[in-house]
């Protein structure tokens, strides 16, 4: 690497790799991106791009020609190139941040579960589901319901389902069990760590999801929690970045329980959708904190600047579409409303989100429901 400001290769190219991109370029950051189709929404800002599957090699190498730096927008990293980029990392021209050891760890719930349970880090009970395991056998440990999850690859909603009786259909052979938590409340903190261990986090954020989809719907900042539950999780989250000797910005999902119990739900080693907000209401976004955190720049300031609300923009036929290209616009002096540039509509895919700021956080509540139902029709829009 060389005394320069260092380029910075991401793996992705969606929204979260736009964001970084444009985070880059005030900082004065060169990016290479790999995207894995055509129309991926961080192509427009990165200074390369190349155009692959995930697993491609060669792409790999030619992202990895233009970086000093390789960090991800996604998990999900083919094994094979997360240990080709360990082997040109060994040759002393590039960083990987986070470490591919820690993609690894992370990318594998039940054994992101298994690491937290040996260190000493309080989630919910959990147990393998191997080929032939049965209801009654999950239910003896766990109880009814439980939550089922995926080995690998589950993200917004997919990969995860609640079982409630007889009549579901489990999965075996690649997914674990755990408890379900039915009395709890559901909070993010994001915690940036640097090259030479320096950390940053920013407020408690409280999540609310969409029910049937299991997505994440409102992200409230700051948490209605206390300072002191606000202070345990902010150590809890440290703890866990300190012990991964994370490098970057993580996002560490928890539960608070009815009996103010905190349990770790899931570790994101990257920008994370719970941190949207951090563009319109914070010092410090979430984008430039990770590339500051990851190319040895100091660490920015985490302040909070109004109390904020951001609301996911999720695909129905009763969005408005005439709006959808990438980009933010301000939809009132309180009220941002930003696009992805997604041109093609899934039920309950993301599309966007809105943020609001207030004084109070039921301002702000207001201000992000009145922008969310105005893109939607009448008869579709909820608050």
């Amino acid at each position: 690497m060389t005394d320069m400001k260092p380029r910075i290769g991401i793996f992705g190219a969606g929204q979260l790799g736009a964001y970084l991109c444009q985070a880059a370029a005030d900082l004065g950051l060169k990016t290479s991106v790999l995207a894995f189709t055509e129309d991926s929404m961080a192509i427009e800002y990165a200074d390369f791009s190349v155009v692959a599957d995930a697993g491609d090699r060669d792409a790999l190498r030619q992202l990895l020609e233009r970086s000093d730096v390789l960090t991800f927008e996604i998990e999900k990293v083919p094994l094979a190139q997360l240990e080709l980029a360990e082997q040109i990392a060994a040759q002393g021209h590039l960083r990987i941040a986070p470490s591919a050891a820690v993609m690894r760890l992370i990318q594998n719930k039940f054994h992101q579960k298994q690491w937290l349970m040996q260190h000493g880090f309080p989630t919910a009970p959990f147990m393998d589901c191997p080929d032939g395991i049965t209801l009654d056998g999950i239910q003896a440990e766990l109880g009814l319901p439980f939550v089922q999850k995926t080995h690998r690859d589950g993200y917004d909603g997919q990969g995860v389902q609640v079982v409630t009786g007889a009549d579901q259909t489990l999965w075996q052979g690649n997914a674990f069990a755990e408890q379900f938590i039915s009395d709890r409340r559901e909070l993010a903190i994001l915690v940036a760590r640097d090259t030479t261990g320096n950390i940053a986090c920013y407020p408690v954020v409280e999540m609310e999801f969409e029910g049937a989809a299991n997505i994440l719907d409102v992200a409230v900042s700051p948490a209605g929690v206390s300072p002191a539950i606000a202070e345990r999780a902010r150590k809890l989250g440290t703890d866990i970045v300190e012990q991964l000797d994370g490098v970057g910005v993580f996002a560490i999902e928890l539960f608070l329980t009815g009996s103010d119990e905190i349990l770790v739900n899931e570790i994101s080693p990257r920008v994370h959708n719970s941190g949207h907000m951090t563009l319109d209401a914070h010092v410090t976004s979430q984008y430039e904190q990770h590339l500051r955190a990851i190319s040895g720049m100091p660490l920015g300031d985490t302040g909070q600047i109004a109390p904020a609300v951001m609301r996911n923009i999720l695909y129905t036929d009763a969005l408005q579409s005439d709006s959808l290209a990438m980009g933010a616009s301000r939809w009132s002096d309180s009220t941002h409303v930003h696009w992805y540039g997604k041109s093609d509509g899934k039920p309950m895919r993301k599309m966007g989100h809105v943020t609001a700021t207030a004084d109070d956080l039921d301002g702000a509540r207001r201000f992000a429901a009145e922008a969310i139902n105005s893109l939607y029709s009448k008869t579709g829009a909820e608050a």
